[in-house]
């Protein structure tokens, strides 16, 4: 079924939306000088958009340790969002955050978290002891079988003026803040994305989180691709079978490859997988001895081809191409597996910040304090399935 059907759409019974209402967030919106402040931007579209998708099905909380129903209308919600008259909560325990979202989330349903995701342990030490937020976070997450997420990371401008470093400079008095008065760029805030893995691919494949910075997605595989092996572009002594997706290799060698494509059907899944589908470090051939003899190739273009099957794209609905090359025919090997795996992703490296004491406003720029403790919850819970897709042909030796 595809993830976007109506069949796919009816899954969906209930969306609780989740915003961080920490003081902390009060940055995002609470501007003193004009600038580019979206997260009053992305919120709302979200809400209508999956309002719009899911009959009206979202259902909006607050949340700084545990959720609270937003009593007023939708419009409401955007005027007192915009106003940052919601954001004025307490320093959020984000383990607790984490762990009541996880618990509440049922079947047919997705939950969804905004949040600046700045973990802060109070009096305990965040930087020595922040495996303490790994640890909660993972233990919710043990509890859940079939269990998905995502996450969207986006920037913004930031009023400086709300900003709380690690050792909380300044306290209640604004003006003693580290970056009072100064507008900070580039301040990450996050969108999450949890439920039952099926239930989460049909929100994503809508593809209506907007134009984010970085996305990953943990535990979510996907099985609905369909996949063809083309009469042509081919190269050498090669035999399509497409209705058996059998291919008989009669001779290769280094100086002439045996070359055959294989097209995708990705018009139907979230652009993320197609950003993973287009880096070749992602691919694994197995069995992993025939790596000396048998390699991959990402084809984005095939107008330079002689001969193209293109009745078979057309029908089929083909978007993206790998290319098998074989220098040697090696008739031990009856079996080929392809697959799209994914590694932890580099930007959460790039984001995640050790310390934000005595930093300076550009070193703060893409940073996230802490971060990783979050991520290293969902990568240890999702370290066994980092398979996206596999595609198993059989090669016929005569």
């Amino acid at each position: 079924m595809p993830p976007n059907s109506e069949e796919g759409k009816a899954r969906i019974t209930n969306i609780d939306f989740f915003i961080e209402t920490s003081v902390s967030m009060k940055g995002y919106v609470n501007a003193n000088e004009s600038g580019n402040y979206s997260l009053k931007e992305v919120t709302p579209f979200l809400i209508t958009d999956l309002n719009t998708k899911y009959n009206n099905s979202v259902q909006i909380y607050t949340i700084t340790d545990s959720p609270e129903k937003y009593p007023k209308s939708n419009d409401e919600f955007v005027q007192d969002l915009r106003s940052g008259q919601i954001l004025g909560g307490k320093s959020s325990q984000l383990q607790h955050v984490f762990g009541s979202i996880i618990d509440s989330v049922q079947p047919n349903s997705v939950s969804i978290l905004v949040t600046d995701c700045i973990v802060d342990l109070g009096k305990i030490n965040t930087r020595t002891e922040s495996s303490l937020v790994t640890q909660k976070i993972y233990k919710h997450l043990t509890r859940k079988k079939n269990f998905g997420a995502a996450v969207f990371q986006y920037e913004s401008d930031f009023n400086g003026d709300h900003y709380y470093d690690m050792k909380n400079t300044g306290g209640k008095n604004i003006k003693k803040h580290p970056y009072y008065n100064t507008v900070l760029h580039k301040r990450p805030f996050y969108v999450w994305v949890f439920g039952e893995k099926e239930a989460v691919k049909e929100v994503l494949s809508n593809n209506i989180f907007g134009t984010y910075t970085n996305s990953y997605f943990f535990n979510l595989p996907i099985h609905e691709v369909s996949f063809k092996i083309l009469e042509n572009p081919k190269q050498g002594k090669v035999a399509i079978n497409q209705e058996k997706e059998t291919v008989l290799i009669r001779e290769a060698s280094e100086k002439r490859p045996a070359i055959f494509t294989l097209g995708f059907n990705l018009n139907e899944v979230p652009k993320y997988y197609h950003e993973q589908f287009e880096d070749l470090n992602n691919f694994q051939i197995t069995p992993k001895y025939i790596k000396g003899i048998a390699s991959l190739k990402i084809i984005t273009d095939l107008s330079n081809e002689k001969k193209v099957d293109n009745s078979t794209i057309s029908k089929h609905k083909l978007s993206h191409f790998i290319q098998v090359q074989f220098s040697n025919v090696d008739k031990d090997i009856n079996q080929i597996n392809i697959q799209l795996t994914q590694d932890a992703a580099k930007w959460f490296d790039t984001v995640h910040l050790d310390e934000d004491f005595k930093i300076t406003a550009q070193e703060l720029e893409g940073k996230t304090f802490a971060f990783k403790c979050i991520t290293d919850a969902f990568e240890r819970y999702s370290k066994d399935k980092k398979e996206l897709l596999n595609v198993q042909l059989t090669k016929i030796n005569k």
